[in-house]
């Protein structure tokens, strides 16, 4: 093999590893943060792996779906854009719109909360 040869197949073979390595962090970096939900009423949701500009799209989604669709729930169903939903609960679309988004790194306001099993 000639010296060119072999300058360009390293050459390849760096440009497909530093694609690979880019494509895995940035997927490793999506889930590194939790955003912490703080209504005026005083109430504070931790919500795990979810950035803070996903889980306030979902909101606003919530909000319009049920000003379309004229219902009355006591609750904020939260679809995100990778397959995963959940509710918060005894907290209306209405009321969660209004809440104060803090995003944090995993880890860092954990220790505060209590976590209730059933």
């Amino acid at each position: 093999m000639s010296d060119k040869s072999r300058l360009l197949n390293k050459i390849i073979i760096a440009i497909f590893l530093l694609s690979l390595f880019a494509s895995c962090s940035a997927e490793k970096e999506k889930y590194l943060y939790n955003t912490e939900l703080v209504c005026p009423n005083g109430s504070a949701i931790l919500v795990k792996f979810v950035r803070a500009k996903d889980l306030k799209a979902a909101i606003r989604t919530s909000y319009i779906n049920k000003r379309k669709l004229k219902t009355s729930e006591n609750y904020t169903p939260i679809r995100l854009g990778d397959e995963r939903s959940f509710m918060l609960r005894n907290i209306s679309p209405e009321s969660a719109i209004t809440c104060d988004l803090y995003e944090t790194r995993v880890g860092e306001v954990e220790s505060s909360y209590i976590h209730h099993f059933r």
